[in-house]
């Protein structure tokens, strides 16, 4: 499970470890005892070394077998772990929260984006932000600084931003036109963990990157989200439904402009146009 890299201003939402030794293949749990998990345990099982080298097949099987669980094979220890993410059943009752949440984060980030650019004068490209608003480019205005009570980053296809008292984290996506509440599954968990106005949350949110995708999936399949276009040909995104939609232009020519404005400097250029290159793909 990945960390916030950030304190929330929740409580912590960590879940209670069941440790299981697995010394030969018959102490391992049934998939139907897995499925019957109950939300906020960390079921855990150490591999002995007679049977550690069936683990990765075992994972694989779980993970195939439990859509709607976080199954983590590590890579430097004998060990998996199992943990359930958010149910529909959850996220259907606490549809209303999270379509609030949705709409407050992208009213949120347009806000932002918008205080940044006044803040430095920053020629700003609405039908492709991320134009201008990058961090590999050579410009005239700071990629990391503080505007008033915000800090602030550019990074990759995101700007990021961390009040300086509350510690509420939000990142603005710059790929979707003017689309800035384009919601990605750890971005929109950690934004929900850091914002104090949801504090108690009305649902345990355990597996920031898990519970994030799980709510994204059943939210747009009840229509309360819905997909959208990139700049970036063959892209999409999940937003928010009801809001002031934004015409997207997909952009192969912004892609090649950002591309070619690249400084090569320290193997950059070499790096953004692979990277380019895979997420095209």
């Amino acid at each position: 499970m990945r960390s916030t890299g950030f304190r929330s201003n929740q409580e912590p939402m960590e879940p209670k470890e069941r440790l299981t030794p697995i010394q030969e293949l018959s102490d391992l749990p049934s998939i139907d005892a897995l499925a019957d998990l109950p939300r906020g345990i960390n079921w855990k099982f150490v591999f002995s070394d007679a049977v550690a080298n069936e683990r990765e097949l075992i994972g694989a099987k779980w993970k195939h077998s439990l859509p709607d669980f976080s199954v983590a094979i590590h890579t430097s220890a004998p060990i998996i772990q199992c943990l359930k993410l958010i149910t529909d059943d959850e996220v259907h009752a606490h549809q209303d929260f999270f379509e609030q949440c949705a709409k407050d984060y992208g009213q949120l980030a347009e806000s932002l984006i918008k205080q940044l650019i006044d803040t430095h004068n920053i020629p700003f490209t609405p039908e492709f932000p991320l134009v201008g608003l990058n961090a590999y480019l050579q410009k005239a205005y700071p990629t990391t600084g503080k505007m008033q009570e915000w800090a602030f980053r550019i990074h990759g296809f995101h700007c990021a931003f961390t009040h300086q008292s509350t510690e509420q984290h939000i990142e603005v996506p710059l790929t979707f036109g003017e689309e800035f509440g384009v919601l990605d599954p750890y971005f929109f968990s950690n934004y929900i963990l850091s914002s104090p106005q949801y504090a108690p949350l009305p649902v345990a949110l355990f597996d920031p990157y898990g519970d994030g995708n799980r709510i994204l999936e059943v939210m747009q399949v009840i229509s309360k989200f819905e997909e959208v276009p990139s700049n970036v040909p063959g892209q999409t995104g999940i937003i928010v439904s009801d809001r002031e939609k934004k015409e997207i232009t997909i952009s192969e020519e912004g892609l090649q402009a950002i591309i070619q404005q690249v400084v090569p400097k320290n193997g950059l250029l070499d790096f953004w146009r692979r990277f380019l290159g895979l997420w095209k793909k």
